[in-house]
Parts: C-alpha cells; structure tokens; sequence
C-alpha cells in the first residue's frame, strides 16, 4: 500500500508545550532543539555561538565590529577602559585611555570606526591606529548619516547635535586666526598646534588682509601649517585672516529641560 504524502509548508509555530501532543497545530512542534525558521516559516539548524575570550575581572562596556574596504573584519571591545581587538586572543591597542564607568558607542564611517564615551572627546580606529581627536566635543552615542557623523551626549549642551563636517569626519569644530606667514599654496600660522590632517578636503576662507574673499580647499595640514589644492593669486601673508569650516550644532528645544536620549534614521 502506498503511503499518503503530507506537506507541511509553514512551521513557523514553533514550540508548543502548552498542550498535549494530539493538539499541536501541523505548524508547531512538541520538541525543538537547535532548530531556528527561515523567513518562509522552514525549519533550519539553529546557529551556534563563539567565544571570543576573556578577561577575567573587567567587564565589557562596549564592542563592535569595523568593516574596512579590503573586507577585513576586526572584532573589538572596550574593557577596563582599553581598546582590544579579537586576533584568536583579545589584543590591547593602545593609544587612548577611556572612561571605566560609561557604557562606549561605536559608529563606523568612511574606513574607520569613532568611538564614544561620554566623557572625552571622541577617538577614531581605523584599524591601524588608535587615536584621540583633539578638540572634538564630548558625546555618548552617534550616527552616520549624510556623510557626516551626527552625535549627542554633550553634558553641558544635553539638548545639542553634533555634527562633523561633511566631507570630514574627524572635524567637528573648524579654526580660525591670523597667518604667521604664507604663500600661494600655504598658509602658516605658528600660533597653533593642529592635529595632522584634521582639516584635510575642508574649505579655508580668506576673510581679511590679502586674498580676502577666495576660498580655497585644503589638501593637507600639518600642526602649524594647511596645504592647498590650489593657488592663490597672491601670496598670503602676516595680514591674511583666515577661517577654516568645520562641524556644526543644532539645539533642539534648548529650554525644554529634555535631553537628546537616541537618534535614528528614517527613509523613504
């Protein structure tokens, strides 16, 4: 006698150990183990778990993964107020101390990972150096959005966004002075201490003295000086007043009394 076949096409019940076995439903069962569904409602070995180490009297206040371009993908954590990365072993990466008490955010934009903790400015990891950005504001958490990192958590500033700029992740705050000396492709001001390449594809004003009015993107900067991509028509000089773009605030309902407590993305 040929046997009758029975289909079922959607298991999506799940466990049932509420009834007897003569009343689970077609699409339940009376025992599951290691079984997950698909979105169809199919049945398929439940993934498994890995451990990634351990340290033993330092809990974890924070972990992420950073996908760089090459497809590396690096596990990382925060404990203890170091930066470990998961190599078959967790390995400390120095460069930056941080707060031992908060919990720490991630956010990976443009190669790198930007790391929050809401007490020092932020830290950017791109899988090669750890480093602190100076002169960034403090926050707690983050999005990438728009091509520019939009953060919040400022303790003197609840109510405040964040924002880098635009074509420039690690600039949240721009620059401004009076050069020291200059020429056609250069601007020196001797008075300051930059970090390299914070201002790297960010745009320079000349707002005063000679130049004023022309506008030029920066190729590079070092710690007194801003490389340009392109010349000026005169060489600037000890009268030349410059300002550098960079970051921007938003207060949403300043007076209110609330803090920004999340952000999200939504699109159409």
């Amino acid at each position: 006698m040929k046997l009758p076949v029975i289909q079922f096409t959607n298991l999506a019940g799940g466990l049932n150990k509420l009834v007897s076995q003569a009343r689970v439903k077609d699409s339940e069962s009376p025992n599951l183990e290691n079984i997950e569904y698909t979105e169809d409602g199919l049945p398929s070995k439940r993934r498994g778990f890995k451990v990634y180490g351990n340290l033993v009297g330092t809990s974890v206040k924070g972990d992420a993964s950073l996908y760089l371009a090459d497809g590396t993908k690096i596990h990382l954590k925060v404990s203890g107020g170091k930066l470990y990365k998961y190599t078959g072993t967790w390995t400390e990466i120095t460069g930056v101390t941080f707060n031992t008490s908060n919990r720490l955010n991630f956010v990976q934009a443009n190669n790198a990972i930007y790391i929050f903790d809401g007490q020092t400015g932020i830290a950017k990891y791109d899988g090669t150096t750890l480093s602190s950005l100076l002169g960034t504001p403090v926050a707690k958490a983050g999005i990438y959005y728009g091509n520019r990192i939009i953060a919040f958590g400022d303790p003197a500033n609840p109510s405040r966004l964040l924002m880098s700029a635009t074509n420039n992740n690690d600039s949240f705050k721009g620059s401004s002075g009076t050069a020291t000396s200059g020429s056609t492709t250069t601007i020196v001001d001797s008075t300051k201490n930059w970090t390299v390449n914070q201002f790297a594809n960010l745009t320079v004003n000349i707002t005063g003295g000679t130049d004023t009015g022309q506008s030029r993107v920066i190729q590079s900067n070092t710690s007194t000086t801003l490389t340009l991509s392109s010349v000026f028509g005169t060489a600037i000089d000890s009268s030349s007043v410059y300002e550098i773009d960079g970051g921007d605030t938003l207060d949403i309902a300043k007076n209110d009394g609330q803090e920004i407590m999340g952000l999200g993305k939504f699109e159409e």
